[in-house]
């Protein structure tokens, strides 16, 4: 059973209101190009994971988490490409959606990558897999509950070419995923019943907590006002926003609020609204936020 379902990362929803509005240098364009370039991959590479797996169909009872994200009781941020529970087993998978030749150094604990003749070292995915194992386990700890973990590492591109992996871990291309699970619901016999499965998908509901990604700018002076599609800022007659191109939108003052939320706060005064949107009339700025249907307090 779907549980959490995996959304667009709020690092590409950040970096995508940071090139509409942030006042930044050609480096940092740049670099928040290459980012958003980065970031769309790996979100293309889970879905890709997401649909493999719907497709397989499991016969079994279990809990399927997509992006699950929470927080430890020191602070530190647990983010999971994907969880999948089982009445036999938890099965924590990291998804790489990444081209070249990938090997593995078990002497320096490295993941590496191959590319047009240079090589890149890559973050080691299994201390983080052993950071979220060992996260769950203490979770499953406090629910009285004991399960296997599994953690894996899955590759989905087509042009990745896996050489050199240890035995002793789980890295493979997607495809060799319905192998694995048939092999491992094989291997692991029912430790847990349905109600008790029930408890672990609450627990892990109640610690579900996704956050904002944060750039790291610092900082950063923003454009203010409703943008049209021709980058100009619109400005507010009539209870409509016009571009002097002669454009008229609504939609510019949804993605205006939707960037205001994302790079400022996700509460907006009365005041503050006409600032941002350069707005001189308090009652107007009142309409809008009315028509807007927002929690308030």
């Amino acid at each position: 059973m779907l549980v959490v379902k995996r959304k667009l990362p709020s690092k590409i929803l950040v970096i995508e209101a940071l090139l509409r509005r942030g006042i930044v240098d050609s480096e940092q364009r740049k670099l928040l190009d290459e980012l958003r370039w980065r970031a769309e991959r790996g979100f293309e590479g889970e879905q890709r994971t997401d649909t493999f797996i719907a497709d397989l169909q499991l016969s079994e009872p279990h809990l399927m988490l997509q992006g699950f994200e929470s927080v430890n009781q020191h602070g530190f941020t647990h983010q999971m490409d994907t969880i999948i529970v089982t009445c036999r087993f938890i099965l924590l998978l990291e998804v790489k959606n990444i081209s070249g030749i990938i090997t593995y150094d078990i002497k320096t604990n490295q993941l590496i990558r191959t590319w047009n003749n240079e090589r890149l070292a890559l973050t080691d995915p299994f201390a983080q897999l052993d950071r979220h194992a060992a996260y769950i386990e203490q979770m499953m700890w406090k629910l009285g509950m004991e399960l296997p973990i599994i953690h894996a590492v899955i590759f989905t591109s087509a042009s990745s070419i896996l050489e050199e992996m240890p035995e002793q871990f789980h890295i493979f291309k997607l495809p060799g995923l319905r192998l694995k699970l048939r092999e491992w619901f094989k291997a692991y016999p029912i430790q847990i019943n349905e109600s008790m499965l029930d408890l672990i998908q609450q627990e892990l509901l109640n610690r579900h907590e996704p956050h904002k990604w944060q750039h790291p700018f610092g900082q950063v002076m923003i454009r203010r006002g409703a943008l049209c599609a021709c980058d100009k800022v619109m400005q507010y007659r009539q209870g409509k926003f016009m571009c002097p191109c002669g454009i008229k939108s609504s939609e510019a003052l949804r993605q205006g609020l939707h960037d205001y939320r994302l790079l400022v706060s996700e509460w907006i005064t009365n005041r503050e609204l006409r600032r941002f949107f350069h707005i001189n009339s308090a009652d107007a700025a009142n309409k809008i936020l009315k028509r807007m249907d927002f929690y308030y307090e």
